[in-house]
């Protein structure tokens, strides 16, 4: 129980700015980080759901709920996943060997396709959030937070890391991969189950959409760099909840 409760600690200090008692990062201590991972994206999901509770509370106007709405996730994560995806966008996009874009991942520079391809991505994420109109609608886009995270930790038990080092490495070799994958999968079915309850269209098109994003995310992965990295697992985490929020919106204006 003990391993469990640092497991957890650890989980949120590495992928949150959420204050957590300081917890070394023992082997033992990291084998069930990622069943936690989604944890950090229910804080993520809460704040929004009180913002919006907040925002119709108070009357602010569509604009300003989006804005922080947008800023929420950079906020409460400190902008690691972005980090993740502008530095696959810079790689991705270099059309270099594997091994090269691997370095290039580890570039602290930015590159051009790093700063557009962000400037794009915020944008859009404007955009839908502009549009989340229904408390329903909030609650489903919250539900992502905790999707996207699930999928990503089950990256940890079915994709090949790219490189025998870094973080990704790190907590891959460490883990407790069946706990992951029971746990995620029982996330994933919850979150599906509780979308489909809510509205059954959208509920099942985020299911089948998050999905064939994985099977992605592998393919690309294994096509661009020979497996999966830290930065790679930012990547498909910013994509899934930027494809989540826009089906959000799209979804309930179709079936209304």
């Amino acid at each position: 129980m003990k391993n469990v409760m640092k497991s957890m600690f650890i989980a949120i200090s590495m992928y949150s700015k959420v204050p957590t008692p300081f917890i070394d990062w023992e082997e033992e201590a990291m084998q069930y980080s990622f069943c936690f991972f989604p944890l950090v994206g229910l804080i993520i999901g809460a704040m929004e759901l009180l913002w919006w509770y907040m925002a119709h509370l108070i009357g602010v106007n569509t604009f300003f709920f989006a804005t922080v709405a947008t800023v929420i996730p950079l906020l409460i994560t400190g902008g690691i996943h972005m980090d993740g995806y502008m530095d696959t966008m810079d790689a991705k996009h270099s059309w270099q060997s594997k091994e090269r874009r691997l370095e290039i991942l580890k570039d602290p520079h930015l590159g051009a396709f790093a700063v557009i391809t962000a400037f794009i991505y915020m944008i859009l994420y404007l955009g839908a959030a502009s549009e989340i109109a229904s408390l329903r609608a909030c609650i489903m886009v919250s539900i992502g937070f905790i999707i996207s995270r699930a999928y990503s930790s089950m990256a940890f038990v079915w994709f090949q890391p790219a490189k025998q080092e870094g973080t990704f490495y790190q907590f891959a070799k460490s883990a407790n991969k069946k706990a992951i994958a029971v746990t995620q999968c029982i996330i994933l079915f919850i979150c599906t189950i509780t979308n489909i309850l809510i509205n059954p269209f959208v509920g099942s098109v985020i299911f089948l959409s998050t999905l064939l994003t994985f099977l992605y995310y592998k393919r690309m992965a294994n096509k661009f760099f020979g497996g999966v990295t830290g930065d790679l697992a930012g990547y498909f985490l910013q994509i899934c909840e930027l494809i989540i929020i826009m089906l959000v919106v799209l979804g309930f204006k179709i079936v209304t």
